[in-house]
């Protein structure tokens, strides 16, 4: 008996541990799907990466800004894609960084949670060491899954701001509600109450993708400033359009408050 009991716990576990490892295969390529590059490498910036690697970056110059934006794009999507709306950034006054995570555009690697956030990780050095930025004026805007890299950025280092657009509680949570802790990823809402930086949340309404609970959640379990704007009827790719002039005005609203936090 007490053989049989064994043998039918071994058996569990190395089910367990294939199950485990299916299912953390099964999310991470779920997680990141990088679509063709859709941009060149003229006017690029490439930041070099612990792993050998390098990531490629767009910097948009704006030398009237008082803060500067790094950028964490959604999943199937690259910077050559965001180009237009990194432009509108700039137009409202603020320094951007747009980086590609590995696999992404022309960054070389393959992507994954801990490479992604290196690849931010690279952005925010080459702001501070390359360009003389104050942590203090760094802003970091993640949408969708870059909310996750920008959680994990703001854990780590010093910000100015964080702002949240259309992201989740964490991965797996989007498709089961409930946390599977051992292949999870991007475990956003332990996140957001490790760091003091103010927040933005930006959700919408009819987010059917992420749906509006997950901004309310990390909303209520942010600390410090916190603010939540959610637009009403926008979904998860049409966010920005469907709140038209409203978008910018809001974050500018919001990084008003900020520059007058004391420092």
């Amino acid at each position: 008996m007490k053989l049989l009991l064994k043998i039918f716990g071994i058996i569990s576990l190395l089910i367990w541990c294939c199950v485990w490892g299916i299912g953390c295969a099964t999310v991470d390529k779920a997680m990141f799907q990088p679509p063709p590059a859709s941009y060149g490498p003229s006017g690029l910036t490439t930041l070099p990466l612990a792993d050998g690697q390098t990531a490629a970056a767009k910097f948009y110059a704006n030398p009237d800004a008082d803060f500067s934006v790094l950028l964490c794009h959604g999943n199937a999507e690259d910077i050559g894609h965001g180009d237009p709306f990194h432009r509108l950034y700039q137009a409202q006054g603020f320094q951007v960084l747009a980086v590609d995570y590995p696999g992404y555009g022309l960054s070389s690697g393959t992507p994954t949670e801990a490479s992604s956030v290196a690849a931010a990780r690279a952005g925010y050095d080459f702001l501070v060491k390359e360009k003389g930025i104050d942590p203090a004026s760094i802003i970091l805007h993640g949408r969708s899954i870059g909310g996750g890299v920008a959680s994990q950025l703001a854990v780590e280092k010093p910000v100015g701001a964080v702002i949240l657009e259309s992201t989740f509680v964490s991965v797996v949570r989007v498709v089961t509600k409930v946390p599977i802790i051992p292949i999870d990823r991007f475990r956003n809402l332990k996140k957001i109450g490790s760091f003091d930086a103010p927040v933005l949340i930006i959700h919408g309404t009819a987010d059917r993708l992420i749906p509006q609970w997950h901004a309310e959640t990390l909303f209520k379990k942010a600390k410090g400033m916190k603010e939540l704007y959610l637009v009403e009827g926008a979904g998860h790719n049409d966010l920005v359009p469907t709140a038209g002039e409203m978008y910018f005005r809001k974050i500018r609203a919001f990084v008003e408050k900020v520059e007058k936090l004391p420092r």
